[in-house]
C-alpha cells in the first residue's frame, strides 16, 4: 500500500483514538496521563500498534494506568471504528508504552545539571 496513504490513516486513526478516550473512556486518570505518541498501521490495515506515554511519576500509578487503557482497547477500538465508519476496515488495537518522552526529560535535567 502507498506510504503516504499509511501515513494519513496512521494519522487518523491517531487523532480518533485520542478523541475517543477524551469523549467516551470514563476514567479519568487515562484521561489526563495518556499521551497518543504515533500509531504504526500495518500495510493490509488489520493490526495497529498504538504507542503512548503516560506522564505519572509513580511506577505503580502509571502501570495501573497502562493496565486501564490497555482493558479498555476494545472499547475503544469500537467508538473509534464509529467514528470512522468511512473506513472498510479498523485495526486491531495494540498499546505499547513508551517512555522516550521522560527519558529525554531526564537527558535534559541532567545536561542542565552539569551547566
Amino acid at each position: 500500500m502507498n506510504n503516504r496513504r499509511i501515513e494519513r490513516v496512521n494519522t487518523l486513526i491517531q487523532q480518533t483514538i485520542y478523541e475517543t478516550i477524551l469523549k467516551d473512556v470514563d476514567d479519568p486518570k487515562v484521561k489526563a496521563h495518556v499521551t497518543i505518541l504515533r500509531v504504526v498501521t500495518s500495510s493490509d490495515i488489520r493490526h495497529a500498534k498504538v504507542y503512548v506515554s503516560i506522564m505519572e511519576d509513580d511506577p505503580k500509578e502509571k502501570e495501573a494506568i497502562f493496565k486501564a487503557l490497555v482493558h479498555a482497547q476494545n472499547f475503544i477500538a469500537v467508538h473509534a471504528a464509529k467514528r470512522l465508519s468511512r473506513m472498510k476496515y479498523f485495526p486491531e488495537l495494540r498499546f505499547i508504552l513508551d517512555d522516550s518522552i521522560e527519558q529525554m526529560i531526564r537527558v535534559n535535567k541532567l545536561i542542565d545539571d552539569l551547566k
